[in-house]
């Protein structure tokens, strides 16, 4: 079967060789299942043919200035489905370039250099997608009678893309009302200064219009009023000081920042009932009347990040706006206080309250959002936090405090955010972070405690408890970058067995045989020295793999040439500690896990010495007592204890080993009238000489 398969796949490759064989010289042509045949070009050649199947078609930098008639077609292009010629130098267009083209959809020919199309180019075929960005496009030519100034016509276009193309004025944009099925329209970036009435009447079908960084000021009440589908509406970057009198009843989406407002009366959002997301960031907005936002009841999203709001803000602010899901104050840096808000909101998962300037917060400034799922407190000049303030937050899962005066924070702060998975603490004065912090958090898998003032980052009990209570066990991701870690021990990593991604950088790290264990258990756990280069949002942190390698930062901390003697190195890293095979996940880091706690040790050793000591004394007085009593006695003191204990004196009397000796009457041996002395070792024992002379 397996030869059978390499051979279908290998006739399957000369086939398709066959097919692109032909492909012209200044064109590359592949094969793709999904997208069909691709051909990319520098350059198109009448006089050669494409190979068959190709439907998407790519000439950057298009060098020609005209377009010839069926062009595509001569080409054996027929059956494109997309076209993009941009970045060139074409000016002209044949009418009948794209004739014969009935499947094209999608046809691109951003910056080229076209002033003018005939209105009949797209008008037999059924094109839906035109990109003309960045061209010098006259669309209106004031000789022309004002009933012929069309700039196309299309019964199938959809979107028009006219950014960047000079258009200024209500009669450019009036030349487009041949194109009554157009849903989406971008005039961005062009010259526009004010929206009159009856502008787009004839674009009735209008679901999205772009008019962003233009120079509108003004708008009159009836521009859109025609326009009943109109969902979506961008007027970011234009110098507009209210909305005060214009009315979209079906509008869902308006984009009104890097405007000019400065303030929202409680009528400025009155024309928009349905709107559900609104964009008011980078403004001068100073102050928010309290009904500004009760006549937009179904709005989800809200963004008056970077204004110039002063605290305290109405706590009445958001009472009508129970859909609300989220709501940022980012860079508003003079409220300093935000009290929670009035109302029930149940939907409310993202709050923004980063760069306020604010000096405290508590469990009030959350109350009523107890379904916040993502909590950004960055930037501000918090010192404390109450104990209590994320408790009534059971889904947070994304918790920012970075960049605050925060020394430390209550062992019981977490105890409720059972579900919080990243946390962001850096740019804090941190000297120490306590496991118990993490206790509640068991699916914490990203920590950032970068840039802080850590000196170590647990101590070698912390570290065995936390592994027993599975602390950080989910830990993926640890930031501990620009602190003041001098030393890295193996004791650290116990319990984050998960761990994928460290960041040891900008730490005074000192080469000790400790650092080379820990590099050893990092390089076989896979783990990847990462480096933040960018700025993260609060959803997550953007990690860049910058090639930075385990063996570079060994070079860099343990240089190869580094001998030490006695308890230190004797030899370069790289020799000291060997490296286990990376494959074997079995293998632990270079400590002996089971080794006990060294204070219960010396415990029990301290009791073992105490017994002894005790049993030793009772001995020695047990020896001193019995020498005191025997003393006349001339005892040995190997005797003493067994005669103390069964062969007492009698006062006066004789000793019972003498009586005894005595009583047994045993004939004396004869030596030849030699006296003999005879020692009694029994006698000696029992004080006296007893010399017997037979």
């Amino acid at each position: 079967m397996k030869l059978q398969a390499v051979v279908v796949l290998a006739l399957l490759g000369v086939c398709l060789g066959a097919v692109f064989q032909d492909c012209p010289r200044h064109c590359t042509c592949t094969q793709s299942s999904f997208a069909g045949g691709q051909a990319k070009c520098s350059q198109l050649d009448r006089r050669e043919r494409f190979p068959p199947d190709i439907t998407h078609l790519t000439v950057a930098n298009y060098p020609d200035e005209r377009l010839p008639a069926r062009l595509f077609v001569d080409l054996g292009l027929d059956g494109l489905l997309s076209i993009k010629l941009n970045n060139g130098s074409l000016m002209y267009i044949n009418k009948d370039a794209f004739t014969g083209l009935n499947y094209l959809e999608d046809l691109d020919l951003s910056f080229n250099k076209i002033e003018k199309l005939d209105p009949h180019t797209f008008e037999t075929i059924h094109l839906k997608r035109l990109n003309l960005d960045g061209n010098p496009l006259v669309m209106y030519d004031p000789q022309v009678p004002k009933e012929m100034q069309v700039f196309l016509y299309s019964d199938s276009l959809v979107e028009l893309t006219l950014s960047q193309t000079k258009i200024t004025s209500m009669e450019d944009v009036q030349a487009l009302s041949k194109l009554t099925n157009l849903e989406f329209l971008d005039l961005s970036r062009n010259g526009l200064k004010e929206l009159k009435d009856d502008m787009f009447s004839s674009l009735i079908n209008l679901e999205e219009i772009d008019l962003s960084y233009n120079q509108i000021s003004h708008i009159d009440r009836d521009t859109f009023a025609d326009i009943e589908e109109l969902t979506l509406l961008n007027l970011r970057g234009n110098p507009l000081k209210t909305l005060e009198g214009i009315e979209i009843p079906g509008l869902k989406d308006l984009d009104v920042s890097n405007c000019k407002f400065v303030m929202l009366a409680a009528s400025t959002l009155e024309g928009f009932p349905e709107l559900s997301s609104l964009n008011l960031s980078q403004n001068s907005i100073l102050s928010i009347d309290m009904d500004t936002f009760m006549s937009v009841p179904s709005l989800k999203d809200l963004d008056l990040s970077y204004n110039n709001l002063r605290g305290p803000l109405n706590n009445l602010l958001f009472e009508f706006n129970k859909r609300l899901e989220t709501l940022s104050f980012q860079g508003n840096s003079e409220i300093k206080y935000l009290p929670g808000f009035k109302g029930d909101f149940p939907n409310l998962y993202n709050y923004d309250i980063s760069k306020c300037g604010l000096t405290g917060i508590s469990n009030d400034t959350f109350s009523n959002m107890n379904y916040l799922v993502s909590v950004n407190v960055s930037g501000n000049s918090l010192v404390h936090i109450d104990p209590k303030t994320f408790s009534n937050l059971p889904n947070l899962v994304v918790l920012d405090l970075s960049n605050n005066l925060l020394h430390a924070l209550h062992s019981k702060i977490f105890i409720n955010n059972k579900d919080l998975t990243k946390l962001y603490l850096s740019g804090n004065f941190f000297k120490h972070l306590p496991p118990v912090l993490f206790q509640t958090t068991t699916k914490l898998h990203l920590l950032d405690v970068s840039n802080c003032r850590l000196t170590s980052l647990w101590n070698i009990s912390e570290s065995f408890m936390m592994r027993n209570r599975n602390i950080l066990s989910k830990l993926v991701y640890l930031n501990v970058s620009g602190n003041k870690l001098t030393k890295l021990h193996t004791h650290y990593f116990i319990s984050l067995q998960n761990l994928q991604k460290l960041d040891i950088s900008n730490n005074p790290i000192e080469c000790t045989p400790d650092f080379s264990h820990v590099m050893q258990w990092l390089i076989m756990k896979k783990v990847e020295p990462n480096k933040v280069t960018t700025e993260r949002t609060i959803y997550g942190l953007d990690l860049i793999e910058n090639n930075v390698k385990w063996d570079e930062i060994l070079r860099g901390v343990c240089p190869t040439d580094a001998v030490y003697t006695n308890d230190h190195f004797v030899h370069p890293i790289t020799e000291t500690a060997p490296l286990l095979p990376v494959d074997n996940d079995d293998v632990v880091i270079p400590i002996i896990e089971e080794t006990p706690l060294v204070w219960p040790m010396v415990l029990v050793w301290a009791s073992i010495f105490s017994l002894l000591f005790a049993l030793a004394n009772i001995i020695g007085l047990m020896i001193y007592r019995s020498r005191r009593n025997y003393s006349g006695l001339g005892y040995r003191p190997q005797f003493a204890s067994t005669l103390d204990g069964h062969f007492q004196v009698r006062r006066g009397g004789r000793p019972v080993y003498q009586k005894l000796y005595e009583e047994c009457s045993i004939p004396a041996p004869v030596h030849d009238g030699k006296k003999v002395r005879i020692v009694a070792i029994l006698g000696n024992a029992l004080g006296g000489k007893s010399n017997v002379d037979v």
